[in-house]
């Protein structure tokens, strides 16, 4: 559950990047970070790589459309050492320009290896 939160709120933070690209069709790459708690062994797992941001705009007066698409691969290790990879994929459309908006997302944390687990 703290990971869903958190990736929400990473979610936000991406967006809120996102809204100044909402005048045309922008692309922005920035360099970031994730930190959650492995709900098997308790272990906190750090990742870092390429946030990439995608806003095409058609702002037609009759028909709005706007598409956000968020990718972000990253990877790191957990506290124990333990290596991890992070997948985090956000796309929606809309038919409306806003400053914010809500995407759902995908997310996966996949370790490598055999890792041990809480007792």
């Amino acid at each position: 559950m703290k990971l869903r939160k958190l990736v929400g709120t990473v979610t936000m933070v991406c967006l809120m990047w996102a809204t100044p690209l909402l005048a045309a069709n922008e692309h922005v790459t920035i360099n970031g970070g994730i930190s959650a708690f492995n709900p098997c062994n308790g272990e906190l797992v750090s990742v870092l790589g390429p946030l990439n941001i995608n806003v095409q705009t058609n702002t037609s007066p009759e028909t709005p459309h706007v598409s956000v698409h968020v990718r972000f691969k990253g990877i790191g290790a957990a506290t124990n050492g333990d290596e991890y990879q992070l997948s985090f994929i956000a796309n929606s459309t809309f038919d409306t320009v806003a400053t914010v908006y809500d995407v759902p997302y995908h997310s996966v944390f996949v370790g490598k290896g055999s890792h041990r687990t809480s007792p």
